[in-house]
């Protein structure tokens, strides 16, 4: 079979050639735009809306150096090593202070277009980089922050919740059948409608404002009251009286008819369905027992640090970590405590609050950067030191990773307790906190699973939880990490084998050679063009 032949004369060939190399040097081009991030780290971006600044922060995974420039329209952290990120996220949460952002330097220089002129400090948080941003001027007179307010029946009782933006003192007053709220810092209190509400325990809520913008509210209430601080939220828990309860308890149970023909029963309102990975756990059972006992703790402040001693009178276990900044300080005992003392080393720790929690003291510290905690426990006795120091137990748990069927990861040899569901009230997930007896047994740095991550901790165990059928339960003395099905480790060994290639490796592994394509050998786009044709006609 003859195959016709193509006759192309000089112009056509150079018209061919053009048009197949110009879409190839375009596509150069643009690689070359992307190539920019190859090689850079993954770091996640967080912004977070406080009441008086707004917080960014950068999630390295390993120590990096950095520098903060701003003026009064541009904010610039340029840092030692390539990055990448998502900045959207962070950008809506802070979009009163900050614009639009774009990586600069081969993603070395992260450059942020200011709102308002600020002010800007900044330190290092383990591996992340926190830049804090606070208005100057004018800009500093912003308004107070809406607080959502909710109410809602539990079993038995009706919750209010206070849902401030940052953690906020309070006074509380009662008077015959109301109550009353004053909060010591400025903000809209969104109070909900009663009627829909539709609770028999509240009859009336009202709020007004001081002169310096911050809220009281008036509750009028047919119970019982207790009141408490769950985070950064203010919780006011409303309980029928014992003598109606008892009395409701002994009323006869009447047999339930259906309703008669032809008349329709009412419909509930929908319900948001929240995947269980997402939803706090039930803050009822959150609560601290109404006969919890209270625990005198001991403060001792020095030059360089601060020393907190919690003397029990019974063996209890603990587990200490760091998350977000804070420090999370886990008994296995629930107790009340004073945390009055502890603020009052305002030098070394600038904050501290007690989380309620029906089977554990749970307290959280923020403290200066570059301290941490190191322990001891004498009988019952647990000692933590506050000191510019590093976050490291003294005996480093084992992590041990078992792929197979039923994969899993242990950690020991330890003495463990039954794991604890903690609420974080910053990120609003949960943690499981795994209690140890025995002194400075922790895990001393971070290890990302897929379906979890494990919490630097000078004491215990800490896992944040990826996955919704996640187990951590003890067994023969080690810390047990399973799922249905088993752990995903096979993917979570793959990505820390692709993250630990170096560049040169990479460069290696390429499909195409881009630096080749571009022929930078020949100067700009136009000269490689006409460098190429050259070569093709000749």
């Amino acid at each position: 079979m003859n195959r016709p032949t193509l006759l192309v004369g000089r112009q056509s060939i150079r018209r061919l050639v053009r048009a197949s190399i110009v879409p190839a040097l375009a596509l150069a081009a643009l690689t070359a735009t992307i190539d920019v991030g190859y090689g850079a780290e993954r770091v996640g971006v967080r912004g977070g809306l406080h009441a008086t600044f707004a917080r960014l922060v950068f999630d390295w995974s390993g120590p990096v150096a950095y520098q903060v420039a701003a003026t009064d329209q541009q904010l610039t952290v340029t840092f030692e090593r390539p990055m990448e990120g998502q900045f959207e996220p962070a950008r809506r949460a802070i979009s009163d202070y900050i614009g639009n952002v774009r990586l600069e330097d081969d993603g070395k220089r992260v450059v942020i277009e200011l709102k308002r002129p600020v002010r800007t400090s900044h330190f290092v948080n383990e591996q992340s980089v926190v830049v804090d941003l606070r208005p100057t001027g004018g800009a500093a007179a912003t308004a107070a922050p809406e607080v959502p307010v909710q109410i809602s029946d539990r079993n038995g009782y009706t919750r209010i919740v206070f849902d401030w933006p940052v953690r906020t003192d309070y006074r509380f007053s009662q008077k015959d059948a109301r109550i009353s709220l004053s909060f010591a810092r400025p903000g809209a209190l969104a109070l909900p409608t009663l009627s829909a509400s539709g609770t028999a325990l509240v009859t009336n809520m009202q709020s007004t404002r001081r002169g310096d913008g911050s809220p009281q509210v008036e509750i009028d209430v047919a119970g019982r009251v207790r009141h408490f601080r769950d985070g950064r939220k203010v919780v006011v828990d409303v309980l029928p009286d014992k003598s109606a309860k008892q009395a409701a308890s002994e009323k006869p149970a009447t047999p339930s008819s259906a309703p008669p023909a032809g008349v329709q029963t009412k419909v509930g309102a929908p319900v948001q369905l929240v995947p269980q990975r997402l939803r706090p756990a039930d803050n009822a059972a959150a609560a601290l027992p109404d006969n919890a006992g209270t625990l005198d703790v001991a403060v001792k402040i020095e030059l360089d640090g601060v020393g907190l001693a919690f003397p029990f009178t019974e063996p209890t276990a603990l587990a200490a970590f760091r998350r977000g900044g804070w420090l999370w300080l886990v008994f296995d005992r629930p107790l009340r405590i004073d945390t009055g003392p502890i603020a009052a080393a305002d030098e070394f720790i600038s904050a501290v609050e007690q989380l309620e929690h029906a089977q554990a003291t749970v307290l959280r510290l923020m403290t200066t950067p570059g301290f941490n905690a190191s322990v001891a426990r004498q009988e019952n006795r647990w000692e933590i030191v506050v000191a510019p120091q590093l976050m490291r137990p003294e005996s480093t748990l084992k992590v041990t990773a078992n792929p197979g069927r039923d994969a899993n990861v242990t950690l020991g040899p330890t003495a463990p307790t039954t794991p604890l569901v903690l609420n974080d009230p910053e990120v609003g997930d949960q943690i499981f906190a795994v209690t140890v007896s025995q002194s400075g047994h922790g895990v001393a740095r971070s290890h990302q699973f897929s379906d979890f991550r494990l919490l630097p901790s000078v004491q215990g165990v800490a896992v944040v939880p990826y996955s919704d059928d996640l187990k951590v339960e003890p067994r023969d003395q080690q810390i047990v990490i399973s799922a249905a099905g088993g752990l995903r480790l096979a993917a979570a060994q793959t990505r820390r084998r692709v993250l630990a290639t170096t560049a040169e490796k990479a460069d290696a592994e390429r499909m195409f050679d881009f630096t080749a394509w571009r022929h930078s050998e020949t100067g700009g786009y136009d000269a490689a063009q006409n460098h190429l044709l050259a070569q093709i006609e000749s």
